[in-house]
């Protein structure tokens, strides 16, 4: 057994900006139930990890938020080209951000930002599909 490649990657179409704000905005609208129940979902941490009744001290939700903001800011700091993990590659017809590394079986950090960002909407609400 050995290293394995681990990407992820999203796409927008050529020509479109990314709108940061309207995923901004999405992220914030997320209830805290829906933030912390993406963020466990997408990171694969199991049931124990799903908000059924949030306590409104809990900061669950408020750390499942957070890294969704973060992972926003780290996409975009890629799609400016100021993130030393985090690519931006022009293809024929659409522009992708692209994240890789290799795995002993661990996750990859930089995969995670992009996964983070597209499992939680926000990619798809800045116009990624």
């Amino acid at each position: 057994m050995g290293a394995e490649l681990i990407s992820a990657v999203i796409e927008i179409a050529k020509g479109v900006e990314p709108n940061w704000s309207a995923a901004y905005q999405h992220i914030k609208n997320l209830s805290d139930v829906e933030a912390a129940n993406l963020h466990s979902e997408i990171l694969q941490l199991g049931d124990e990890y799903l908000a059924e009744d949030l306590d409104p001290n809990d900061l669950v939700a408020v750390n499942a938020r957070e890294s969704f903001l973060i992972a926003l800011d780290k996409c975009k700091a890629g799609w400016e080209n100021q993130h030393r993990f985090i690519n931006k590659m022009h293809l024929r017809d659409s522009i992708i951000l692209l994240a890789a590394g290799e795995s002993w079986g661990d996750n990859v950090e930089t995969c995670d930002t992009i996964c983070l960002f597209d499992g939680c909407g926000a990619a798809k609400a800045a116009g990624f599909y």
